[in-house]
């Protein structure tokens, strides 16, 4: 388990994941806390605690290390931070260009519009949206009736942005992280998924053609997309290969 954030929101899922780990409801042998701050609550809270490690490191050049080791069929499970940048968009991007130095990357602004109740666009140009016009519990599993207005949960963010992105956005390759909930309301992305949608980003920006993509993370509930650009250049057929970013950035 990779726990991104070692303050408030960080130390909570780590602590409820702690729990489900004693009570047999997490296979999770390591959890792993990311902070920039090496004196971050988490490293106080849980210091000497064999389950638990504080990794101090960026949380962007620690995914794309972490990432690029995991194999395919990896079982890690990543646990984003609830305020954050739009990290896995971050992630991709910097992906594309270490595999392709020469490619211009960018971002644009996400201007989709579903009609939510919260609609959002931030100073990168995400995207941040949510179905929810109330408060929502810290620790809410998202289960059939919304604990918030005791009615059934009768929508799914993912999806929606999922089915509308590729033409409100103009996208040639939509990809969503399903933040699903793992254990004891906290939320998590199996680390696959993050690899393999890597690996279908890089396969589309090798093809030699512009590439846009929209990028989201979600539950059912909240979320947030963003728009990566992706022109050609002439190194790109010499990547292709190459059979990983790390091989490509050397």
């Amino acid at each position: 388990m990779v726990v991104i954030g070692g303050g408030c929101y960080g130390c909570l899922h780590a602590r409820q994941l702690r729990k489900a780990h004693l009570y047999g409801k997490s296979r999770a042998d390591r959890i792993l806390v990311v902070d920039r701050r090496a004196d971050c609550r988490a490293s106080v809270e849980f210091a000497g605690d064999p389950l638990v490690s504080i990794v101090r490191a960026d949380w962007l050049a620690f995914l794309c290390d972490y990432l690029d080791r995991q194999s395919p069929d990896t079982d890690a499970q990543l646990v984003p931070a609830p305020f954050a940048p739009h990290l896995l968009l971050d992630w991709l991007a910097a992906s594309v260009q270490r595999a392709f130095p020469r490619a211009v990357v960018s971002r644009r602004p996400c201007e989709l519009s579903l009609g939510l109740p919260y609609e959002h666009t931030d100073h990168s140009g995400n995207r941040f949206l949510s179905e929810a016009g109330w408060l929502c519990p810290a620790t809410c599993i998202e289960p059939a009736v919304c604990p918030a207005i005791r009615k059934p949960r009768d929508w799914d963010l993912a999806e929606r942005i999922r089915r509308a992105a590729p033409a409100a956005l103009g996208a040639h390759l939509t990809e969503v992280f399903l933040c699903r909930h793992f254990a004891y309301g906290v939320g998590a992305i199996p680390a696959r998924e993050l690899v393999a949608a890597r690996g279908r980003i890089l396969a589309a920006a090798r093809s030699g053609s512009p590439l846009r993509a929209a990028i989201g993370t979600s539950s059912h509930c909240h979320g947030v997309v963003g728009v990566m650009d992706v022109q050609p250049a002439p190194d790109i057929a010499d990547a292709s290969q190459l059979s990983s970013p790390n091989q490509a950035a050397r």
